[in-house]
């Protein structure tokens, strides 16, 4: 098992200049049903029970949340919440906060699941590395579906290395398959990737 990385091509200061990166390339996203069902299969687990303890957590953590605290939860890691909006002063020289509402929830992962994550191995993809031979004939949406089972997303350089079409005439054919509602579009860095929607 491993994790698949991407090639990208540094911008701003670095435009210009042959200059790439590695980056993480998304797969396809695990949902609430289908990580419970792992989590019952691999674990031993009723779904319910991982829900009515999921949800019991969800709701106490809410409840320091919300009250201003810094909460670490077990194996997870420590979880804060952030605040958006504006101080000003008042006419008696004090600071108010103006337009304040919830920034974001920040979690800060707990040392030894840091310590599992670093294990992670590594695997480079090239995109323009397509075997043509294996991509199946038939409509663009066949192709879509079949660089989607290879790695989660396809990008418009891999359907123009599955193909053999212009990257101009390749855009126009996502263009269409997005209009119609049969695919999603996602940023990855700064790639566009899309995903076949589910039907």
């Amino acid at each position: 098992m491993s994790v698949k990385c991407a090639l990208r091509k540094a911008t701003g200061v670095f435009d210009g200049r042959e200059v790439v990166f590695p980056e993480v390339a998304r797969h396809s996203r695990i949902d609430a049903d289908r990580f419970v069902d792992y989590v019952e299969q691999n674990c031993r687990v009723s779904s319910a029970h991982v829900m009515s303890a999921l949800a019991a957590v969800q709701k106490q953590l809410t409840t320091f949340l919300l009250s201003g605290h810094t909460v670490e939860v077990p194996f997870l890691g420590t979880f804060s919440i952030t605040v958006n909006g504006k101080v000003e002063k008042d006419k008696s020289g004090h600071w108010q906060l103006k337009d304040e509402r919830f920034g974001t929830v920040r979690l800060k992962p707990a040392v030894n699941w840091i310590g599992e994550l670093q294990k992670a191995e590594f695997e480079l993809i090239i995109h323009t590395d397509v075997d043509r031979s294996s991509v199946p004939e038939g409509e663009p949406i066949d192709v879509m579906r079949y660089l989607c089972q290879q790695d989660g997303f396809f990008t418009v350089q891999s359907y123009v290395s599955a193909t053999g079409v212009s990257a101009y005439r390749a855009r126009k054919i996502i263009a269409a398959a997005l209009a119609e509602g049969k695919l999603t579009e996602n940023r990855s860095g700064h790639t566009l990737v899309y995903r076949v929607a589910e039907q």
